[in-house]
């Protein structure tokens, strides 16, 4: 059996590297056993539209391999002006790698809406800490030393418990709220993005809503399963009807566990797990993505 690997990149200054990739993982006798590549590019014409095509893609591959630039329209004609303070969000995003909970299947997601930028991680404060505590100087207490250290070492990491904070001094330089953080089923950081005021009239920056390919890839699945009702449920067996995948304890594994250990699923009955007429249905937080996602169509 064959791991589906999807090499994608947003920029298209990546394509050589996407191809030179997949020439490598095909042609190595080790990778070439275990991985059967995709390049979005090589879909036949015809294969229906393309979003559909993609999304369809990215929702059933094995491993997502995507390229992202770090330097995009800084030099040339168009340099780039950071809405948020770039240092922040990576800050962030290292915190959330650093401090998630690895034996979940859920994954960190990075979500951008038209009045904030989201970033969820499968983890949780150390005990005894809140959240108020992480915009004034603390210890450094990461679960993962052996992701942690690395990181320190190689510099994405600068001082060692400072992280929160700094992103507060950030977020204050570039004329922004202080990050906020939520703990629940999952741990949350927000940045709130800059207001804009037109004579009196406070509005939000005209931007449309933007998802990494995880979130797209939970928001596809749970669409069709749950788009035409979001306050509806089913049985397992109408949630693989829906999404039309027929094997269940790969729908299970890839896609109704994730969920529910994300918070963005939940059982009917949640103290007879096994029983027969068990059925899902999306919770607040669930309910909250496909909103934020309602731009992007089911594949």
């Amino acid at each position: 059996m064959k791991f589906r690997l999807f090499i994608s990149s947003v920029q298209k200054e990546f394509a050589r590297e996407r191809r030179e990739i997949a020439r490598y993982v095909r042609k190595d006798a080790l990778f070439g056993k275990f991985f059967d590549v995709f390049l979005f590019e090589e879909t036949p014409a015809g294969s229906g539209p393309a979003q559909g095509v993609y999304l369809k893609e990215a929702a059933e591959c094995d491993v997502y391999l995507g390229f992202v630039g770090t330097h995009s329209g800084e030099t040339g004609a168009a340099p780039t002006d950071f809405e948020l303070p770039r240092d922040a969000v990576f800050e962030l995003i290292v915190n959330a790698i650093c401090h998630r909970d690895y034996a979940s299947h859920a994954s960190v997601q990075v979500m951008l809406f038209s009045d904030r930028l989201e970033i969820w991680n499968a983890g949780s404060l150390p005990r005894g800490w809140t959240v108020d505590m992480l915009l004034k100087p603390h210890s450094s207490l990461p679960p993962n030393e052996l992701i942690a250290g690395p990181m320190y070492l190689k510099g994405y990491i600068e001082r060692l418990g400072t992280g929160t904070e700094d992103v507060a001094k950030l977020c204050a330089k570039s004329g922004i709220p202080a990050p906020g953080f939520t703990e629940g089923v999952d741990f949350r950081a927000v940045l709130k993005r800059k207001i804009i005021g037109d004579g009196g009239n406070r509005a939000t920056t005209e931007v449309t809503t933007e998802v990494t390919t995880e979130v797209i890839a939970e928001a596809t699945w749970l669409s069709k399963a749950f788009g035409h009702d979001l306050n509806g449920s089913g049985l397992i067996s109408d949630l693989l009807h829906a999404v039309g995948i027929s094997e269940r304890e790969d729908f299970r594994k890839r896609y109704l566990r994730p969920a529910l250990e994300a918070g963005l699923v939940e059982m009917t009955q949640p103290n007879s797990p096994r029983s027969p007429t068990q059925k899902y249905r999306l919770t607040a937080k669930g309910r909250e993505l496909l909103a934020g996602t309602k731009g992007v169509p089911p594949a």
